[in-house]
C-alpha cells in the first residue's frame, strides 16, 4: 500500500463504507472495496498502536522524572 497519511486512510475508509452501505456496487467491486477497506483498517490500527507505544515511552521516560520531582518539591 502506498504511503498515505492517517487522515487520508480514514477518509478513504469512510468513502468505502458509504459505497458499501449504499449497495450499488457489483459483487466484484464490493469485494475489492471490502478488501481495500480491511487493508486500510489494519494499516490504521498499526499506526495507532505505534503512536500509543511512542506516547507510553515518552511519558515513562527517566528524563521526565527529575523534572516532575523538581516541580513537586516547589509546591
Amino acid at each position: 500500500m502506498e504511503k498515505l497519511t492517517y487522515q487520508t486512510k480514514i477518509n478513504r475508509l469512510e468513502e468505502i463504507t458509504v459505497a458499501l452501505e449504499q449497495g450499488d456496487l457489483a459483487l466484484e467491486e464490493s469485494l475489492a472495496s471490502f478488501e481495500e477497506g480491511m487493508a486500510l483498517l489494519k494499516a490504521c490500527e498499526k499506526e495507532l498502536d505505534a503512536a500509543s507505544h511512542q506516547v507510553m515511552i515518552l511519558t515513562e521516560s527517566d528524563e521526565e522524572k527529575p523534572f516532575m520531582e523538581e516541580m513537586n518539591s516547589n509546591e
